[in-house]
């Protein structure tokens, strides 16, 4: 045992809610007042603007679920049409349906030089949940045939 072992860093989660189990907006300013505030521990990088990947949860209600499936996926800036062309391929290999696509918006202004350098086109797209019984299986499918093209796209 070295000199350090009962050390912790306790800095790392921070917890906003309702006690009685209601949402409010009340709550999300709150979480994002805290958020704010662990700029302390070195949330950001050396250019002072970059963050480290904090964020805030938020649920979604499951009968959302019941109708939809949700996936995000990360692109390069340079091969936005093609990375959303292999994700709509492996969806109908699998016999899903895409709802729509949604650029997720980004300020730039707010990202370091860092972080703007490596800055990913962030989309998220919808799926029509089939009403067959292996709806979760074939999302699963589809999301391994977009990791294995991805990894082959990524090598060549």
């Amino acid at each position: 045992m070295g000199p350090f072992t009962s050390e912790r860093d306790a800095c790392g989660i921070g917890f906003v809610a309702d006690a009685a189990g209601r949402a409010s907006s009340e709550i999300l300013t709150l979480a994002l007042e805290a958020l704010r505030r662990v700029r302390h521990r070195g949330a950001v990088a050396a250019d002072a603007k970059s963050g480290d990947g904090a964020g805030v949860l938020l649920p979604i209600p499951g009968s959302f679920f019941e109708r939809h499936g949700v996936g995000v996926v990360f692109l390069p800036p340079d091969g936005v049409g093609d990375g959303m062309a292999l994700v709509e391929r492996a969806l109908v290999d699998e016999g899903l349906e895409l709802a729509r696509w949604r650029e997720v918006p980004v300020d730039p202004s707010a990202l370091g030089l860092l972080a703007r350098a490596k800055c990913p086109s962030v989309r998220q797209f919808l799926i029509r949940r089939p009403s067959t019984a292996d709806a979760e299986r074939r999302a699963f499918r589809a999301r391994k045939r977009i990791e294995r093209a991805a990894r082959r796209r990524a090598v060549t």
